[in-house]
């Protein structure tokens, strides 16, 4: 048993029949929870025996732990925000997509205003509802999936601000095009989170810091079998058309 686990269980009894070693855990819900806890392949070399005796290992958090603040008790919750983001680009957009949703909805009164020009109205589009899903856009990861979302939020907002009804059929290039007569050719929405994307990538390989050692530094290892989930540089060979390499080099 590795010390430092005490600090955090209270180990009640330890059997070794077996090789396999249980602890006893004590906390709010359970009273008596056996929890397997190393993860060391040992020899048993008292017997002589040349048997090798596997221990499995199992990560084991106690989410009950009573942690109190200037002597109030702090709430325990499965995940937060922190400086406004979640954990990952997938929960991250898809938290994006509903604050841009929420601020659209809240602004409809100015979307029905017929004294409100329609480019003032996007004006107002883009500095009260954009921004808040363009925040921290650049250190998304996306996927075709993520890439068709992005596109319907943005065609949510216009059809709200043109009062388009989903019944009334009018296709999506329509809704662009009266966009467009509007206020001229302008970026859609997921255009402007490549280029930011692009452009930051671009400052952090000019840069020297911690953020250029995290994107191109490499530790050992290799990546498990099967399909490889999408990483954040995967995106820049797929915009560019050059690799990886390449690409930086270009920057």
């Amino acid at each position: 048993m590795e010390e430092g686990a005490s600090s955090k269980f209270q180990f009640g009894s330890l059997h070794t029949e077996d090789m396999t070693a249980t602890a006893l855990v004590a906390n709010e819900n359970c009273s008596d929870t056996r929890v397997p806890y190393s993860d060391q392949v040992v020899s048993d070399s008292a017997r002589n025996q040349n048997k090798l005796y596997t221990i499995t290992s199992v990560c084991f958090i106690c989410i009950n732990v009573d942690i109190r603040a200037n002597g109030e008790k702090l709430e325990t919750v499965q995940s937060f925000k922190y400086l406004g983001a979640d954990e990952g680009s997938k929960p991250e957009i898809l938290s994006r997509i509903a604050q841009t949703t929420s601020a659209v909805t809240k602004l409809k009164l100015i979307w029905k205003d017929r004294k409100i020009t329609l480019p003032s109205k996007i004006r107002l589009m883009r500095s009260l509802v954009t921004s808040i899903f363009l925040y921290a856009c650049e250190s998304w990861t996306l996927t075709a999936g993520i890439e068709r979302r992005i596109q319907a939020v943005e065609m949510r907002c216009f059809r709200r601000l043109l009062n388009i009804s989903y019944r009334d059929h009018i296709f999506n290039q329509e809704v662009r095009n009266r966009i467009g007569q509007a206020i001229g050719p302008y970026d859609d929405l997921l255009t402007i989170v490549k280029k930011r994307k692009l452009r930051w990538c671009g400052h952090v390989t000019r840069s020297t810091g911690l953020a250029k050692m995290i994107l191109q530094g490499t530790v050992p290892g290799g990546r498990r079998r099967g399909t490889q989930r999408k990483r954040w540089e995967d995106n820049i060979p797929e915009w560019t058309g050059l690799k990886l390499p390449v690409a930086l080099r270009e920057t």
